[in-house]
């Protein structure tokens, strides 16, 4: 009787120390790591970037063609009007060496923002290369960058929609034409240019791409 008590007792007590054991294995300890960085603000990864800014792009484009082809600006048909025979420095490209030279960098800047960031998307190798140009911003930064990113593409969109003439590049305008006044017009002289340079700002804050 008394050595199948104590057989019990010991098996009893190998079972709680197993139990316990059980409970401290480091096994636990790795299933909480991943939310532990997420709580830190782990930043957003470049595939969920990408998807943010073509969504945006593609809503914006399809809304643009609506407009273009077939409101066809009605909402512009009382804007004021110019006609180009009354101002003959229309046929001159606008501004100075030096602010064309910004507004080049400026467009630049971005594109090669987009470029590295679908290359970073496409090859996780090019990680190790991105480091010496990429800042790990935590996740609430990034967000707020997609929301601006978002907001100064509306701003963006709508300076093109106010102004029909509107083109990257300069081009002599027509005969007559639209002057643009309303919307982002009526806020800023140039929205555009304007949205541009946010955009480099933007960029940083929501890729971490310097």
């Amino acid at each position: 009787m008394s050595r199948g008590m104590i057989f019990v007792k010991g098996d009893y007590r190998n079972r709680n120390k197993t139990y316990s054991q059980a409970l401290s294995t480091p096994a636990n300890t790795q299933e909480h790591k991943p939310l532990g960085a997420f709580r830190k603000g782990s930043p957003m990864n470049s595939q969920n970037e990408l998807l943010i800014i073509a969504i945006t792009w593609a809503t914006l484009i399809v809304l643009y063609s609506i407009n273009r082809f077939l409101i066809k600006n009605a909402f512009l048909r009382h804007s004021p009007k110019i006609t180009r025979s009354h101002m003959s420095t229309l046929s001159k490209p606008p501004g100075t060496i030096p602010s064309k030279v910004g507004v080049l960098f400026v467009f630049v800047v971005n594109i090669l923002t987009i470029i590295l960031l679908i290359i970073d998307s496409l090859s996780s190798s090019i990680n190790q290369y991105l480091v010496w140009i990429k800042v790990n911003f935590p996740l609430w930064v990034n967000v707020v960058g997609s929301v601006l990113f978002v907001f100064n593409t509306i701003f963006g969109f709508f300076a093109m929609v106010f102004n029909p003439n509107y083109t990257p590049l300069y081009t002599t305008p027509p005969q007559e034409f639209i002057l643009a006044t309303k919307g982002p017009y009526g806020l800023i002289r140039h929205p555009r240019y304007s949205s541009e340079a946010f955009l480099n700002i933007v960029l940083f804050l929501f890729t971490g791409i310097v």
